[in-house]
């Protein structure tokens, strides 16, 4: 086999994959709740971040299990799916930068999704600490 033949799928397999070594940002939630069993303490973190410039502005994980909406106003929205089919739920307020967005201490609700879609709360006392890390431009 020539050398050529071996170079030239070398290329187009790193043409293709693109040859960065890690995503860029990231993002990660600490949710704390009461339910039937007690006090939970759910995080979430993932390796990458998106972060949307149109208004309003969405913040979050790559795979939308964070997911912060925010508006120019400061008005926000906050989801982060904790598994089970539980999510935490809220809305508030908050700034976000070029950079990213840091919350702490947002209170919520828990929610259960159903098959039908309907929620059940699961916890009217949750709290949420979270950071989005923008990727760099």
């Amino acid at each position: 086999m020539s050398r050529y033949r071996l170079i030239v799928p070398l290329l187009l397999v790193a043409a293709v994959t693109g040859c960065s070594s890690a995503p860029s940002g990231s993002a990660s939630a600490v949710v704390t709740y009461v339910d039937e069993s007690g006090e939970q303490r759910v995080e979430v973190a993932t390796e990458g971040a998106r972060c949307d410039e149109a208004e309003p502005r969405r913040l979050g994980s790559p795979d939308e299990e964070i997911v912060f909406v925010v508006a120019a106003t400061g008005e926000a929205t906050f989801r982060v799916r904790l598994g089970d089919e539980l999510s935490f739920l809220s809305k508030g307020t908050a700034s976000a930068t070029q950079g990213g967005i840091q919350v702490d201490g947002v209170t919520g609700t828990v929610v259960r999704s159903g098959i039908s879609g309907t929620q059940t709360r699961v916890s009217a006392e949750a709290t949420l600490s979270g950071t989005v890390v923008c990727p760099e431009s």
